[in-house]
């Protein structure tokens, strides 16, 4: 994807509560592009893209989440499930990074793989080749030249 601007790995990630981004309407009322994420702080392994820093702290979103009785669903095609980002210790992620009202500077993760103990990567949203992806960090590095 043309805009994505970070390509980073991750580790100590650390789900937060989730949050509404987006435009409320002048009466309060939700509009149509306000929708729930769910921020995750991490702190930076490797930058393959990107100004990160390694070892600096870096807060990601991903879709999804409910706050009271209002939940939004984002099915696994367009974002990583809590339960399948709590099995890794290691993330790749890639997306664009923006300026949220609430949360500052985010990285909005357009992709988000698991990384396994020898560097492979496992896509945790299914719109990634089908949730099956075969490469590793080393194949990536090489790749982008980081």
């Amino acid at each position: 994807m043309p805009d994505v601007d970070t390509i980073v790995v991750v580790k100590a990630t650390k789900l937060g509560a989730p949050q509404f981004i987006g435009s409320i309407g002048p009466d309060g009322s939700e509009s149509a592009d306000e929708f729930i994420v769910t921020p995750i702080d991490a702190t930076v392994d490797s930058v393959h893209r990107g100004n990160a820093v390694v070892k600096d702290p870096i807060r990601l979103i991903v879709g999804g989440g409910k706050i009271g009785d209002v939940e939004f669903i984002a099915g696994p095609e367009v974002a990583p499930q809590r339960k399948d980002i709590a099995q890794y210790s290691r993330l790749l992620v890639a997306g664009k990074t923006v300026t949220l009202d609430g949360l500052g500077q985010v990285l909005d993760a357009y992709f988000v793989y698991g990384v396994n103990g020898e560097g492979q990567v496992k896509s945790l949203m299914e719109s990634a080749s089908g949730g099956v992806v075969n490469f590793s960090l080393s194949e990536l590095q090489a790749q982008l030249g980081s």
